[in-house]
């Protein structure tokens, strides 16, 4: 059977090779298997699709790039582009086929100005970190000057899997974002294990926080990676050190290609169970399920 890399592209950061080098044993393998091609992920699956939350319906992606699925907030896809290619990700249909989509922020702006009940943008892709600070600035700059915009919210990867692009031209960049008319702004990032959060990641968090920004993690519930007790449990205590809350715990979107990252529901709530049981309230995330509707919580 080919590599599945004939069907999807695969990037891993030098960073996260050698991260996973010093931490070698079965930490390595768990770490290494969200973003190693597998040949399992041609093996089709029923249920799993192309695009499991029908992100491409008209009713929710109003203009190319932009996904309207809540009255107050819109979340744009700004580029395909990420520091590593994660095997499971929603929309490995872009990201991972080498689809390029670049939204033209002129429709964005003329959409939003239609839409006053927005107040949030959420930047996502792909990984929003990954555009040139030029670009990053001209979009963000431009959103933020929309008086209705209250609230920004970028989704990235890049602190755990590329921290050498947080440049002094960078931190000049997320200083000014701070200076710009709005609420508040959140950097939500994706880390499921916590040996992900190095000491550069840490220092990292920290001056984030120093600027004001308010820092969350997202992570997603993997078969071979983080579906033990005490790893979860040992993911929300590190990122609680490193001053990260922890948001979501995402039960795995039914994408093509990706089966065998699937841990059963039943199981996913024993093993919320548990940590319900070991951790402090404010450190249990929200186990959710996505969905085109929004997220469905499965446990409370």
């Amino acid at each position: 059977m080919p590599e599945a890399k004939t069907l999807y592209r695969s990037r891993i950061s030098p960073y996260v090779q050698k991260l996973a080098q010093n931490l070698g044993g079965e930490i390595a393998s768990r770490l290494m298997r969200q973003f190693t091609p597998s040949p399992e992920e041609e093996v089709a699956t029923p249920g799993f699709i192309r695009d499991p939350l029908h992100e491409e319906d008209p009713d929710i992606q109003p203009i190319p790039g932009i996904l309207h699925k809540y009255p107050n907030k819109i979340l744009y896809l700004t580029t395909d582009e990420c520091p590593v290619f994660c095997r499971y990700c929603t929309r490995k249909r872009i990201t991972l086929a080498a689809h390029k989509q670049e939204p033209s922020l002129e429709k964005v702006v003329d959409y939003l100005q239609k839409h006053r009940e927005v107040q949030e943008v959420i930047f996502s892709g792909g990984d929003p970190f990954m555009l040139k600070d030029e670009k990053l600035w001209q979009i963000s700059s431009t959103l933020a000057s929309l008086s209705h915009i209250q609230f920004f919210r970028y989704h990235t990867r890049i602190v755990t899997t590329l921290p050498s692009r947080f440049t002094p031209s960078l931190w000049e960049l997320l200083e000014n974002l701070t200076k710009l008319q709005l609420r508040s702004i959140t950097l939500v990032s994706h880390i499921n294990l916590a040996q992900e959060i190095t000491g550069e990641a840490k220092e990292i968090f920290r001056r984030l926080k120093q600027l004001g920004f308010r820092l969350l993690n997202q992570a997603v519930l993997l078969a071979g990676v983080n579906d033990r007790a005490e790893i979860l449990r040992e993911l929300m205590l590190a990122l609680d050190e490193a001053g990260v809350t922890p948001y979501y715990l995402h039960q795995l979107d039914p994408v093509e290609g990706s089966s065998h990252f699937l841990v059963p529901v039943e199981k996913g709530l024993r093993l919320f169970d548990e940590l319900r049981r070991t951790l402090p309230t404010y450190l249990l995330p929200r186990y959710v399920q996505d969905s085109k509707q929004g997220k469905i919580n499965l446990a409370y």
